[in-house]
This record gives C-alpha cells, structure tokens and sequence, in this order.
C-alpha cells in the first residue's frame, strides 16, 4: 500500500549518503503527512522509523532538530501508544546531537516535561520522564 511504501521510504532514509538539506528535503514533508495518518498503527511505526534514523550513526547532527520538531506534536496524539512511542524516540535522538548534550530550552525538553507531568495515560507518563533522564541537559551560558 502507499501507507506501506512510505514507511519503507522513511525507514531507508538513514541509510542514504545525502546531505543535511537533502535529508530534510525528502523526508520532513513525509513524516508530517504520516504522523497525522487517520491510523494509529501507521503513527506508531512512523515514529519508530525516525527514530531508527537519527540512531544510525552517520546521520548529520543538523538532521536531528528538524526531526525532533515534526515529532513533537505526536505527543499530544489521540492514542497513547503513540504518545508512548514519541517519548522514547525523542528521549533517543537528542543524543545525536554534536556533544550528546541538549540546551535547556530546547522545545523537545519543555514537551517531554508537560507530557511526564500531565499525560493521562501512565505508560506516556513513564516513557517521557525515562527520556528525560536519558537526556543530558546544559544550561544556558
């Protein structure tokens, strides 16, 4: 299916020899019209494909902002496997960055705060604070 085909294209993304701007050319448009799929299997496994991305370790550091902002609304998802499921990839592609360290201000850790403290669900709740503790975070200055 085309839902199918667009799963495989973000999936193989991480192993083409692109540059920073190819990468988000090809792929940003494409994860923002799957994570609003009508089907929440089809948003779970597209958040895990961008994850899959940004873990292999060739993927441009610049790659992973962009990334990490198309996921942020996944944690306001209707379904909380989908809310889940971005904490986690969220808590593991902030690692990528050139130190491995995340500003404090960054929009992905505000969302995981909100999405720890406030979530309904407590499998969202733990998977966002467990990303959190597996974010290392620099102050300002």
């Amino acid at each position: 299916t085309t839902d199918e085909a667009a799963e495989r294209i973000i999936a193989s993304v991480g192993q083409l020899d692109i540059t920073n701007d190819e990468y988000c050319k090809v792929i940003y448009k494409l994860v923002n019209l799957m994570v609003a799929h009508r089907d929440p299997v089809v948003r779970v496994r597209v958040v895990r494909a961008v994850g899959m991305i940004a873990s292999i370790k060739n993927v441009p550091n610049a790659f992973v902002s962009p990334i990490g902002a198309t996921l942020i609304p996944s944690l306001t998802d209707s379904e909380p496997t989908v809310r889940a499921e971005a904490a986690r990839v969220l808590g593991t592609i902030t690692q990528y960055t050139p130190t491995g360290l995340v500003n404090q201000e960054n929009p992905i850790i505000a969302n995981l705060i909100m999405a720890a403290a406030g979530d309904q669900d407590a499998n969202v709740r733990e998977a966002a604070a467990a990303a959190l503790k597996s974010i290392k975070v620099v102050k300002n200055g």
